[in-house]
């Protein structure tokens, strides 16, 4: 299938009035938002705000300005979640290790002894892969000030508390969840 020709902003104005019957009344303030945020993108808002099943046409009286406001409130509500989930995620990551460090001391994530089933290949084969990717962080990291300072201080031991900050968060759940 051919690709669909690129338009100057002038020209998606145009298409947008022409061939999706949106209403543009500001075609300066229209090229500003498109220039803003890329026509793809903007055209997604307006999926739900179509009279045909091929999302050709915008129901009469849909403006650009409709999506960008769609846009826009979409955006700050992202926002409000990631900053959201970022303080849960911090939470339980503050709460793992601490559980853990608790419960097997500061290295005790690394001793395959304190997991459930210890001797089954599949506990195994999570566990070193769990290592395996700490490990790789580690070095992906090692300029970092706290990683630098755990591998020339403590030569290369990180404690719970701070192997936390490394791995990923569902490599840290599969951890926490194989743990006695």
């Amino acid at each position: 299938m051919k690709l669909k020709p690129s338009l100057t902003y002038d020209e998606q104005v145009d298409h947008l009035i022409n061939e999706h019957n949106l209403t543009i009344s500001n075609k300066e303030n229209a090229k500003k938002i498109l220039a803003t945020v890329n026509y793809y993108r903007l055209s997604g808002y307006g999926i739900g705000l179509t009279v045909d099943k091929e999302r050709k046409k915008y129901l009469d009286g849909t403006s650009i300005e409709d999506l960008f406001k769609l846009y826009c409130f979409d955006s700050q509500f992202k926002n409000c979640l990631i900053h959201t989930i970022e303080q849960l995620e911090i939470q339980l990551r503050t709460q793992i290790a601490y559980l853990l460090a608790t419960q097997y001391g500061p290295e005790g994530y690394m001793d395959i002894n304190n997991f459930q089933s210890s001797s089954s290949k599949n506990i195994k084969n999570i566990h070193n892969s769990i290592l395996q990717k700490l490990n790789l962080e580690i070095d992906r990291q090692k300029n970092v000030p706290f990683v630098k300072h755990h591998l020339t201080k403590y030569k290369g031991h990180f404690p719970i508390w701070v192997s936390v900050e490394l791995l990923t968060f569902g490599n840290l759940s599969s951890l926490f969840s194989q743990c006695h």
